[in-house]
């Protein structure tokens, strides 16, 4: 019959029963006191071993707890990072190759493209006129036009699917700025090179009309 224990700490009960049952009988019973001490030394090995194990066995439960808890956080972290950069503006297939994250389907040959040429011309009556290149853009490619105080903070003016546009309501003499950025739904290109008016710098091209 199996009267051996197999599970460890049982295993561990019955042999330490074991070796003090056979130090009082054993030499009656046709053991050895050489065979008697002999078991006693394996024994003390395993429960020293056993002791061991079952010490590395606790941390490494430890460490497999916070392992897991870290890899359900940067899991998490990740699906909520890539679903905030997928709704950004801005976002494009070569920066979500560069971070991989995922490329949506059938988007790779819409994206829109950085703009070039723009031209402002502005007008005593207070109507600005502005024209860009196509820059590879297709027709369903939407520009917004951005203006600009101090060409660094940036507010939507207006939207069209043309390259060219008229705008009304601008002082004379005003400085202000203007760019175009190439949109389709989500994806943004990078904005254009601004223009200014009524001011020396800028770089795109002016034009004052009369």
């Amino acid at each position: 019959m199996e009267w051996i224990k197999a599970n460890r700490d049982q295993l561990r009960t019955q042999a330490t029963q074991f070796s003090t049952g056979i130090g009082v009988q054993g030499p009656t019973l046709n053991l050895t006191a050489s065979e008697i001490s002999g078991f006693a030394t394996v024994l003390a090995n395993y429960v020293d071993e056993l002791d061991a194990v079952t010490t590395t066995k606790a941390a490494a439960d430890i460490a497999y707890e916070t392992f897991m808890t870290e890899k359900t956080l940067i899991v998490k972290l990740m699906r909520k990072y890539n679903q905030r950069m997928q709704n950004a503006a801005g976002i494009t297939n070569a920066k979500r190759a560069e971070i991989g994250i995922p490329i949506p389907s059938g988007s790779t040959t819409v994206e829109p493209k950085i703009v070039t040429g723009l031209v402002a011309t502005a007008f005593e009556n207070g109507d600005v006129k502005l024209k860009w290149n196509r820059s590879g853009n297709a027709q369903s490619v939407i520009f917004n036009i951005e203006t600009s105080d101090d060409s660094v903070n940036w507010s939507l003016l207006t939207t069209t699917t043309s390259v060219r546009s008229t705008l009304s309501g601008f002082a004379p003499g005003e400085v202000k700025y203007f760019r175009i950025v190439a949109t389709r739904g989500t994806l943004h290109a990078t904005a254009s090179d601004p223009v200014v008016i009524y001011s020396g710098s800028g770089g795109g091209s002016l034009t004052l009309a009369a």
